[in-house]
């Protein structure tokens, strides 16, 4: 699965995050996602809120075209609050995933969970795993390394084998060419951001890629 992840990039404006979807909807994407941020998060930064009413409409649109949506969460209470809506699957940012570690147990899991691992270690993703089932679960690998020559992709291989599940890998370098180096060290799925061609300056604005170019990123991946 091909993730293309608006985050923050909409600025909190649901105009453009509708311009995100319908542009996305247009290429070769399988899913989308949005960055639920978190209240502690939203309370310095309230103008990139968007509203529970716009995240539900945008489920109708993108299931209209047959591709997946999901939401990024950076605070694990969110879970509980978006897990009653039919969202295809959730991700939790590292943050969110150190939390479950040591006080949340994420309850009634009935769908894909990605879990970021940036800054978790071994341990500590041991112990996520023997609180929580493993069937929906996929481990994501994210690197907030940008510089190519520094990233070492063959941990993917490594932990697949430690811990005998899926992997995927999160874009956080400048070259789209680590995409296909994920690929070829067996990445399940490949998340990265994407942008607008504006002159403004997106949250999420060295690493994204260019909603123009995706088909052409994703055509060099097959």
């Amino acid at each position: 699965m091909l993730v293309a992840e608006i985050g923050l990039n909409h600025f909190g404006s649901e105009r453009i995050a509708n311009q995100f979807i319908d542009g996305l909807l247009k290429t070769d994407i399988d899913a989308i996602t949005f960055q639920v941020a978190g209240n502690e998060f939203y309370k310095k930064n309230r103008k990139l809120k968007l509203s529970d009413s716009f995240y539900l409409s945008a489920i109708k649109k993108v299931h209209s075209s047959n591709k997946k949506i999901g939401l990024a969460f950076g605070d694990c209470s969110d879970y509980e609050k978006y897990n009653k809506h039919n969202y295809d699957f959730f991700k939790f940012l590292s943050i969110a995933t150190k939390k479950i570690v040591t006080d949340y147990k994420l309850k009634n899991i009935d769908r894909s969970i990605f879990l970021s691992i940036g800054m978790v270690d071994k341990i500590e993703i041991t112990k996520i795993l023997k609180k929580i089932p493993n069937s929906h679960i996929t481990l994501l690998y994210t690197s907030f390394t940008q510089k190519t020559g520094r990233l070492d992709l063959r941990i993917i291989k490594k932990i697949k084998k430690k811990f005998q599940l899926p992997v995927a890998y999160g874009h956080h370098a400048y070259s789209t060419k680590i995409l296909n180096r994920a690929k070829t060290m067996g990445s399940d799925d490949i998340f990265f951001y994407v942008k607008r061609d504006i002159k403004r300056i997106h949250p999420d604005e060295k690493h994204a890629i260019n909603i123009s170019q995706i088909d052409k990123v994703i055509k060099n991946l097959k």
